[in-house]
């Protein structure tokens, strides 16, 4: 599924975020955020942090800014290479895993976190940026990045730099999927023309996890289940397993032609399809359930359309909630590398009530 979803937005995201990736991140990253930032905390594998550390050519010489520190995974380790590390988040929670994996890895010397909006720093202090942050707010921060001095590097996991052309760009493939890695140098090179990505990153979620929706949204053959950002066609699939009419729908041509793969090597194809559309544009009357995995700002937006799917439809979310509409159940579930959380809700939906 997608971590935010069309490229109009992505608006994977972000048209409407104003956040900045936490940083290790998927995270399904953001540092600008508020109480309810429009990102999800998503962690970078061991693997695309060496690499990242690997191609900005990190030594003991260099000041490390990482913009969205999440968990400090990238802290961490640039410290364990010497250098002097600081994680820059604006969540209060990341801060305290940051400075938590900053003690227990006894790098205190090398490292530190600053609570602090990436949007307003002076980064000529640094050698070297790390970056997981969405398409749209990397371009936020040109300006600052342009300050920085000839020769220092930056480094961006999944998400390219528009309008700047980067000077090396590898893939990864670790058990939990594709990964990318930009390295650009300064001064930048700009090039209009440059549009690598769209603003959007394919995260797949577990198994695990997947099960866990389909069984709270109580999914059975007489079930009509819209997938809304159907990734890898993964939702999809499970739910025509159990005996329901499954139909994913995507913007990216690419996810549609991985879900229609993964519709025919499983031979679903009697019960599940996939459609390329806007899910913003689409009548979701036909539906019995809705599945999403699609940043806080993109469920809101999705109230309307929602609100007119007949009583007892429900919806269930991977990771986000839906802010003003109060969830009937909200789990928890262990995955192979870290939590999710699984909300679900029926129609029609409840309100919550402003705290006083």
């Amino acid at each position: 599924m997608r971590h935010p979803f069309t490229p109009a937005l992505l608006a994977v995201a972000a048209a409407s975020i104003l956040s900045a990736v936490a940083c290790d991140r998927t995270r399904q990253t953001p540092a600008h955020a508020g109480p309810n930032p429009d990102v999800g905390f998503v962690p970078s594998p061991q693997v695309v942090v060496d690499k990242m550390l690997e191609l900005a050519e990190v030594t003991p010489k260099d000041v490390v800014y990482d913009l969205g520190c999440g968990n400090g995974i990238i802290v961490v380790s640039a410290a364990r290479k010497g250098a002097r590390a600081v994680g820059f988040d604006i969540d209060p929670e990341r801060i305290r895993e940051t400075q938590d994996n900053i003690d227990r890895n006894k790098v205190g010397d090398r490292a530190k976190v600053v609570r602090h909006d990436i949007f307003t720093l002076d980064l000529a202090g640094a050698d070297v940026i790390t970056l997981y942050l969405l398409m749209t707010l990397n371009e936020r921060l040109i300006p600052q990045l342009e300050q920085l001095k000839p020769g220092s590097r930056i480094v961006s996991h999944n998400f390219a730099m528009r309008g700047i052309k980067p000077e090396k760009m590898v893939t990864l493939q670790t058990p939990t999927g594709e990964h990318r890695v930009y390295l650009w140098r300064t001064p930048l090179e700009k090039d209009e023309t440059y549009v690598k990505e769209p603003d959007v990153v394919f995260v797949p979620t577990p198994q695990v996890v997947v099960d866990k929706m389909l069984e709270l949204a109580e999914v059975a053959p007489k079930d009509v289940v819209y997938d809304l950002g159907c990734g890898n066609g993964i939702i999809v699939v499970s739910a025509a397993r159990k005996g329901a009419r499954a139909v994913g729908f995507d913007i990216d041509p690419e996810r549609i032609r991985e879900t229609q793969d993964n519709i025919e090597k499983n031979k679903v194809g009697d019960l599940a399809k996939v459609v390329e559309q806007d899910i913003f544009t689409l009548d979701l009357t036909g539906a019995s359930v809705i599945t999403l995995y699609l940043l806080p700002s993109l469920n809101v937006k999705l109230i309307p359309q929602l609100e007119k799917l007949k009583p007892g439809s429900r919806i269930v979310s991977h990771n986000f909630a839906m802010r003003g509409i109060k969830p009937e159940k909200t789990v928890t579930v262990k995955g192979p590398s870290r939590e999710h959380t699984v909300y679900l809700w029926r129609t029609p939906l409840e309100k919550e009530v402003p705290s006083e």
